[in-house]
């Protein structure tokens, strides 16, 4: 329930509702930029009280509370970082007799009783990164990593799709507003650029926001944005901020990384030397980019300029290159937990293989660095948190990763799929398909103990994968059959399950110009097609050239920023077996000088990066991108709209919400 507050009934002195049950506590002044916005959460006879504000905000904020209700009431105070404005009024409203938690990061608990502050405190990240109402309304703590704090953290309130920012999303304004309108991004954005160490920090923590549903953000300062809030999200994104840090050199001018990377890389460090010793890391890094100091193991300077995640993985792979995979094997539940804890993304290298020659491994033996489950707030990292299998994204790293010579001692990779699936969504529910889910996925599991070569993927789409290593053909259909008898035998599934599987040998796959997984996703796929017109059961471990080659042409780029459209449409082209590329704002669009060109474009037109209206614009000025078939979507299509599309040649114009069957009969008429 939206609040809409008239010109003439504002008084920023006074209690604010934002959404239901959700109050404004605060006070804004004219001409003071660093105002407060402290927030209380009524639920039923308790509540929840957000960045209580300053010493100067207490008289305001302590009468808007009391006069919501008695200060008993009141079941924890969230900091979301240790800032005075924040929260230096804390010992103020204890001396008035709140006696309540305060729930706030490892880190900050440890600059909070500096203010006089002796209660208890509610550590997120050791009480599951949540706190529940006893009506069971659930309240989440989000990492919010260096932005601007070390222990910065965020709160979601499941309720009512509210998001508690901290200083994300605020602003210095001296305007009184409390609700942002179109004017209010600008201000946003220099404020983070200002305040937000680094782009490499921000983006990770927006991405983890763009994959709930936000129908409102709280900031600390500023104002509350409640409109376009996803466009709000991509911006900061986005942003470039943080370029400050390249003018921090040492005196030999070698520019210097950010505070995270060395705090991560000093800790591996730390925890090597005590395993090993310290002459055995110091020659780890001899005559390489990362210097050490000479009184202890600490990096005193990075000489390459590169992303984070890059200098990573340049010093995960000199610590193999030098001791072998072990030293990385021995730290990797350490290397992951702090990679969870600064939110930062598992390095490519984690994924790789790795030709290592030595005595350890034999000259040619190829060594994979196993990986780990990570648990966080969210989900895992590398697993499907359904069935606990390997994601898409780690069986794509897998197919991309393989070195040439490697790659011909891979012996198939098999897709699997639950044909009758959707029926049973639909008869039984949805709980119990992602039940069959499960059953199906221990399954295969359990079957495939006995290859120690296989590994399981669950992929976005409907199918199951399995990449099976020096396996022999025997051994790939005894693993079916096997398959096969369990679901034949099990009595636990809601239906008798058919499934049809796809099979591609090592011997089939010849190096396409395309990357590797959409080659070998594409020949799957039309695999599992035919392997389903044999009936229940079906098996496809072949195809003539010319059907494959018809599929592989099929490629489809979905050019679309929302998410509930993207879930709409991708089930289609799973099912119809055509290869969907999907582009959330443009930024990472597929790279058509090269000459990688799709048979069909699907294009927002107010996609935020790159709109539709540019990306057809685009396309004319090259001679291969003019005949691509281009279908337009958005919710607007107005005179100014229509005169645009037709401006740029568009022909097929769809205006959202459009019915399945105009659009996928459009798309299958264009690519015939």
């Amino acid at each position: 329930m939206e609040k809409t507050i008239p010109q003439e009934e504002k008084n920023f002195s006074k209690v604010i509702e934002i959404t239901d049950k959700i109050y404004w506590v605060g006070m804004k002044q004219q001409n003071i930029p660093l105002g407060c916005n402290p927030y209380l959460i009524v639920d039923n006879d308790e509540a929840v009280l957000f960045d209580p504000g300053s010493v100067l905000d207490f008289d305001s904020v302590f009468q808007n509370v009391s006069s919501l209700l008695p200060l008993e009431k009141i079941k924890l105070i969230v900091t979301h970082h240790q800032d005075p404005d924040l929260c230096s009024a804390l010992p103020l409203f204890y001396k008035a007799g709140l006696t309540v938690p305060i729930a706030l990061h490892w880190r900050t608990s440890i600059i909070i009783p500096y203010y006089g502050v002796q209660n208890n405190l509610y550590i997120v990240n050791e009480n599951g990164w949540e706190w529940s109402f006893r009506s069971g309304r659930r309240l989440r703590f989000l990492p919010a990593p260096y932005c601007h704090f070390p222990g910065s953290i965020m709160t979601y309130d499941e309720k009512t799709k509210t998001l508690f920012s901290g200083d994300l999303f605020g602003a210095l304004s001296r305007f009184s507003e409390l609700f942002a309108d179109e004017s209010y991004r600008e201000l946003m954005l220099t404020f983070h650029e200002h305040y937000m160490p680094s782009h490499d920090i921000l983006m990770p923590v927006m991405d983890s926001l763009l994959q709930l549903n936000i129908d409102r953000i709280a900031p600390q300062h500023g104002c509350i944005i409640q409109d376009n809030v996803r466009s709000y999200i991509l911006d900061l994104r986005n942003l470039t901020c943080g370029s400050f840090l390249g003018a921090v050199a040492d005196e030999k001018g070698n520019t210097l990384q950010n505070e995270t990377l060395f705090l991560l890389l000093n800790s591996l460090l730390t925890r090597l030397t005590k395993l090993y010793s310290e002459e055995a890391v110091r020659k780890t890094f001899l005559d390489t980019p990362f210097i050490l100091q000479k009184t202890n193991v600490k990096i005193k300077n990075i000489k390459i300029n590169d992303t984070t995640e890059n200098i990573i993985n340049i010093f995960l792979e000199q610590i193999i290159k030098i001791n072998t995979i072990r030293w990385i094997t021995v730290i990797e539940p350490f290397l992951f937990s702090l990679l969870d804890e600064y939110h930062l993304p598992v390095p490519s290298s984690i994924y790789t293989y790795n030709r290592l020659r030595g005595t350890h491994t034999g000259d040619d033996a190829a060594v994979y660095l196993p990986v780990q489950r990570i648990k966080n707030t969210e989900a895992t990292i590398l697993h499907d948190s359904l069935t606990g299998l390997y994601n898409e994204t780690v069986f794509s790293q897998f197919l991309e990763n393989f070195p040439e010579g490697i790659i011909t001692n891979l012996y198939a990779i098999l897709y699997f799929s639950i044909d009758n699936l959707t029926e049973i969504n639909r008869i039984h529910g949805r709980k119990t398909g992602d039940e069959t889910l499960r059953l199906f996925s221990y399954v295969l599991k359990n079957n495939a103990k006995e290859y120690p070569s296989f590994t399981l993927f669950k992929l976005n789409s409907p199918f199951l994968a399995c990449i099976a290593e020096k396996t022999k053909h025997d051994d790939i259909q005894k693993f079916i059959d096997q398959v096969k008898t369990t679901l034949e035998d099990s009595k636990y599934s809601a239906e008798r399950l058919n499934v049809s599987t796809g099979i591609l040998y090592s011997d089939q796959i010849k190096m396409p110009e395309l990357n590797r997984f959409s080659y070998i996703d594409g020949i799957l796929r039309v695999r599992i097609i035919q392997a389903q017109k044999k009936g229940p059961g079906g098996v496809c471990d072949s195809l003539d050239q010319e059907n494959e080659n018809m599929y592989l042409g099929k490629k489809i780029l979905l050019l679309e920023p929302d998410d509930t459209y993207i879930r709409f449409l991708k089930p289609f082209f799973d099912s119809k077996g055509y290869y969907l590329q999907i582009s959330r704002s443009g930024s990472e669009l597929i790279n058509f000088e090269a000459g990688e060109f799709p048979d069909l474009i699907i294009a927002e037109a107010m996609s935020p990066s790159i709109s539709g209206f540019e990306l057809r614009n685009r396309l004319l000025s090259i001679p291969e991108g003019q005949s691509i078939p281009f279908i337009l979507l958005s919710r607007r299509k107005d005179e100014e709209f229509i005169k645009r599309a037709a401006f740029l040649g568009i022909l097929h114009f769809l205006k959202k919400p459009f019915s399945k069957n105009e659009l996928f009969g459009l798309v299958d008429n264009l690519l015939r």
